[in-house]
C-alpha cells in the first residue's frame, strides 16, 4: 500500500512539475512573441515615415503649394517615431534649424532620410544624390525646374 501512495505522489508530482514547466515555456513563448511583434511594429512604422518623408519631399520645390500636407504630416512623425534615434533627432535638429532661418537646402533631406534609413533598416548606399535632391515632380508653371512636355 505505501508502495502505491508513493507511486501515486511520484505520478503527481511529475505531473505537476510537467504542467507548471509546460505554463512557463507557454507563458515565455508569448512574451517573446509580444517582444518580437514590438519591434516588428515599430520597425513599419519607421518605414512608413520614411517613404512619406521621401514620397512627397516633392511638394518642397518651387512652385508647389502644399495642398495635403503629407510631406509636413511625416515629417513632424519623426518627432514620436523615431524618438529613441539620436541619429535621426539631431539631423531633424539641423533641418528644423535651416526651415526655421528660412535657409532651407535639399542637400539637407539627404542626411536625415539616411539616418531614418539606417533605423529603419532600410539599404541607402545606393541612393542617387542628383536624383535625391531634386525629385520628380507634377508639372507646374510655376516651377522653372519641372519638364514641360
Amino acid at each position: 500500500m505505501t508502495e502505491l501512495i508513493q507511486i501515486l505522489e511520484t505520478s503527481t508530482l511529475t505531473g505537476l512539475m510537467t504542467g507548471v514547466i509546460g505554463l512557463a515555456g507557454v507563458l515565455l513563448g508569448t512574451y517573446l512573441q509580444n517582444i518580437f511583434n514590438k519591434k516588428q511594429n515599430q520597425m513599419e512604422l519607421k518605414r512608413d515615415v520614411l517613404r512619406r518623408f521621401l514620397g512627397f519631399r516633392w511638394q518642397l520645390t518651387l512652385g508647389h503649394s502644399h495642398p495635403d500636407g503629407q510631406f509636413f504630416t511625416a515629417l513632424n512623425e519623426i518627432l514620436v517615431v523615431f524618438a529613441k534615434d539620436t541619429e535621426v533627432n539631431d539631423e531633424l535638429t539641423i533641418f528644423h534649424q535651416a526651415v526655421m532661418n528660412n535657409n532651407f537646402q535639399p542637400k539637407l533631406l539627404q542626411p536625415l532620410a539616411e539616418a531614418m534609413a539606417k533605423s529603419a533598416d532600410v539599404p541607402y548606399d545606393g541612393w542617387n544624390k542628383n536624383l535625391f535632391e531634386i525629385p520628380f515632380t507634377p508639372p507646374n508653371d510655376n516651377n522653372p525646374k519641372s519638364r514641360k512636355s
